[in-house]
């Protein structure tokens, strides 16, 4: 009786592990539904806000629940089936960039759309709460190239969930933002700032531009960027390119002393 009775024990014990088990699976299982349903919406309110319909290359956009799975174009999953990176340059882009639903991409870091004709505003990068109240951050973006015929405004403006940016590429692209010291809380891991071809690019060079230092390219050419190039330029060890030319029968903005290490 007494075998019976820890036999039927034990069995109980495994079935409410096996219950417990069961339970966490299910939730994982919906979670992942939920992500998915908020990926394809985001996906979807791209295509159409983006004049999807007349893309040079749309193949599996027209069925977005297995874009991870049918290799849509220009849409980069991780193993887990979540959207990571969207590669959409020259691909006859046009209209308003739809941000507020992009920052359901919580998973995206590399967003390409450089070379198409695309407007908008783009608050905070949607590193912070957008306008209408608390949203989703796009926390692992890492890479942003919207060269081209682009414009917003507000691109380096506070927040510090893009501390895991590297790239930024925004050359020609009549950007309206102004270069300050948000630049260095923000943008710590930045490698690469492209931002040449704007004039509605101003400010100057911080004096903090020394928190910044894994850059290596920094090219400012052709901007309304003022001032002078803070001493504190020396100390990045890893800078190998700086341009400040202006254009041709343009004068010179950027004036002062030239740091000795130029």
């Amino acid at each position: 009786a007494d075998r019976s009775l820890s036999q039927r024990i034990l069995a109980m014990f495994v079935f409410g592990w096996w219950c417990l088990l069961f339970i966490l699976l299910l939730n994982l299982i919906i979670h992942a539904i939920s992500q998915s349903s908020d990926e394809i919406d985001a996906l979807s309110a791209l295509y159409y806000a983006t004049g999807g319909s007349f893309w040079t290359q749309r193949d599996g956009w027209d069925d977005l629940p297995n874009a991870c799975t049918s290799n849509a174009y220009g849409i980069e999953c991780n193993p887990q089936g979540h959207v990571t990176g969207l590669i959409l340059e020259s691909n006859n882009l046009s209209g308003t960039i739809p941000m507020s639903d992009l920052v359901y991409l919580s998973y995206l870091e590399t967003l390409i759309l450089s070379n198409n004709v695309l407007s908008g505003t783009m608050p905070s990068w949607a590193t912070d709460t957008l306008i209408y109240g608390t949203a989703p951050v796009l926390t692992r973006l890492e890479m942003v190239n919207v060269s081209g015929p682009l414009f917003m405004s507000e691109f380096f403006s506070h927040g510090d969930t893009a501390a895991r940016m590297q790239v930024i590429d925004i050359r020609n692209s009549n950007v309206i933002a102004e270069l300050n010291g948000a630049l260095c809380t923000m943008y710590i891991n930045l490698d690469t700032l492209l931002m040449s071809n704007n004039d509605g690019i101003t400010g100057s060079i911080p004096e903090c531009i020394d928190r910044i230092p894994y850059l290596s390219l920094f090219d400012i050419q052709k901007t309304s960027i003022t001032g002078s190039i803070p001493q504190t330029i020396c100390t990045l060890s890893s800078l190998n390119e700086l341009h400040l030319g202006a254009s041709e029968g343009d004068s010179y903005s950027i004036d002062g002393y030239i740091p000795f290490c130029l």
